[in-house]
C-alpha cells in the first residue's frame, strides 16, 4: 500500500506572501489585474513602497467567489459592461488547418468594445479521459463556454480579435468545475482540509497506488487523502482520491474506500450537487480491491495467496505476523517478501478477517492432529 507523503511539492504555500508576479504565474490572474484588486481591497494585501504582496490562497479564494459550482451567474463586468450567458454564442466548429490532435470550437463574444471570436481547443487525450468517466467532451466545452470564457478574461486585460483556449488532459478538473456537472473535485494544491473533497492526483504509471490506499498531499498527515480510482492518461495514470480524517481511515481498503464514498455524497449533498457518475461504478467494483491476491484452488476450499508467490498463502503470512507480535519488517524478512506484499496481506485480512482465522485454524488442526499422530506410542521412545 502507498502510505508515504510522496505527493509533497516545492511550490510557494498558499499562506506565504508572495510577490504579484509570482502569484500570477501560480493563479493566472495577470499582474495588473491583481494590482487593481489590491487597490480596491477586493483581495488582502501588503505594500512596501510601490510593491504589492499577497497572498495566494486570498487570490484563489477570490477567484472562488468569483467562479462557484454549477450555473455561473453573469456578475463580471468587462469594459464597464457585464458579460451574459447571452452574450456567449456557439458558432460551430472552427478550422483546423494545421491538423492539431485536438478539436477547435468557435465561440462568438459581444463585448462592450467589439465581438470577439474565441476557440476552445479540446485535446484528443482530454476526449478520451472523459469518454472513460462516460462524458462528453464537447457537450461539456458547450456548458463551460460562459465560465471558461469568463477566466480568461479575468487573466487577461484584453483578449484580441480572435482568443484561442486550449484544454489538455491537466484541465479535466477546470473543465468539470466550469461545466457545473462536478463542484467537489480540486487539485492537490487547491483542495481544502474538509472531508468528503475529492482530489486529483497525476502519478507515473508505476506508482503503486490502489483503491484503498492511503496518500498525503504536502505531508499533511491529518488528512490522508483515500484513493478510490485510478484511469491510465498517456502513459501517466490519474488517481481520484477523497480526502478524509485520519481516525476514519484504517487498515481495510474496502472499509476506506466505502468511508470515502460515504463523505463525498454528503459533501454533494451538503452542496447541492449530484453525485459524481464514477461512484455508482465504484460501487459495482468494490469487491476486488486488493489485485495483489488470487484465489487458489485447495482442498476445503478457495485459499487466498499472494499473485506473484502463489504457494504462499495469506493465512500463513497473518499467522506469522500474529507471532512476530505484528511486525510487518520481521514477517517480511522471514518469507523473503517486500514489506509492500505484507501490507497487501494484512489488508486482505482487515477485509475478511473470519475467512483467514479459520484458515488458519484448520492449518493449526491439522497440524495438531499430525503431531498426535506422530507421538511415540506407551514404551516408546
Amino acid at each position: 500500500m502507498s502510505d508515504s507523503g510522496a505527493a509533497s511539492t516545492s511550490r510557494e504555500l498558499p499562506g506565504e506572501l508572495m510577490s504579484l508576479a509570482g502569484a500570477s504565474a501560480a493563479s493566472g490572474v495577470s499582474p495588473s489585474h491583481l494590482r487593481r484588486l489590491c487597490a480596491a481591497g477586493a483581495i488582502p494585501c501588503e505594500r512596501a513602497g510601490t510593491r504589492w504582496r499577497v497572498r495566494l490562497g486570498d487570490v484563489r479564494r477570490y477567484l472562488a467567489s468569483r467562479r462557484r459550482p454549477g450555473r455561473q451567474p453573469a456578475d463580471v463586468a468587462y469594459q464597464g459592461t457585464v458579460l451574459s450567458e447571452e452574450a456567449v454564442r456557439y458558432a460551430g466548429e472552427a478550422r483546423n488547418p494545421e491538423l492539431r490532435d485536438a478539436t477547435p470550437l468557435q465561440f462568438a463574444v459581444a463585448l462592450a468594445d467589439g465581438p470577439r471570436d474565441v476557440v476552445i481547443w479540446i485535446s484528443r487525450n482530454l476526449e478520451l479521459i472523459l469518454a472513460a468517466d462516460g462524458r462528453d467532451a464537447f457537450d461539456l466545452v458547450r456548458r463551460a463556454s460562459h465560465r471558461l470564457i469568463i477566466e480568461e478574461l479575468l487573466r487577461h486585460d484584453a483578449l484580441p480579435t480572435r482568443h484561442d483556449v486550449f484544454l489538455s488532459s491537466s484541465d479535466r478538473v477546470r473543465l468539470l468545475r466550469a461545466s457545473g456537472v462536478s463542484g467537489v473535485e480540486y487539485l492537490p494544491s487547491e483542495a481544502p482540509l474538509e472531508e468528503g473533497v475529492v482530489v486529483i492526483y497525476d502519478h507515473t504509471a508505476r506508482d503503486g497506488d490502489w483503491p484503498g490506499d492511503r496518500l498525503h498531499w504536502a505531508s499533511v498527515v491529518e488528512w490522508p487523502d483515500v484513493v478510490v480510482t485510478t484511469t491510465p492518461d498517456a502513459g501517466r495514470r490519474r488517481v481520484r482520491t477523497v480526502r478524509m480524517s485520519a481516525h476514519r481511515v484504517g487498515l481495510s481498503r474496502r472499509a476506506n474506500v466505502l468511508a470515502a464514498i460515504t463523505a463525498c455524497a454528503r459533501r454533494a449533498a451538503r452542496l447541492g450537487v449530484p453525485e459524481p457518475e464514477w461512484m455508482s461504478r465504484l460501487r459495482e467494483q468494490i469487491a476486488n480491491l486488493h489485485p495483489e491476491i488470487v484465489s487458489i484452488a485447495a482442498e476445503g476450499g478457495p485459499r487466498p495467496a499472494l499473485s506473484n508467490r502463489p504457494r504462499l498463502g495469506v493465512a500463513d503470512i497473518i499467522e506469522t505476523w500474529l507471532a512476530c507480535g505484528r511486525d510487518v519488517a520481521e514477517t517480511a524478512r522471514y518469507f523473503d517478501l517486500s514489506v509492500g506484499e505484507v501490507n497487501a496481506a494484512i489488508a486482505y485480512y482487515a477485509d475478511f478477517k473470519d475467512d483467514v482465522d479459520r484458515l488458519i485454524e484448520r492449518k493449526q488442526g491439522t497440524a495438531d492432529r499430525l503431531e498426535e499422530v506422530m507421538a511415540p506410542g506407551p514404551g516408546q521412545t
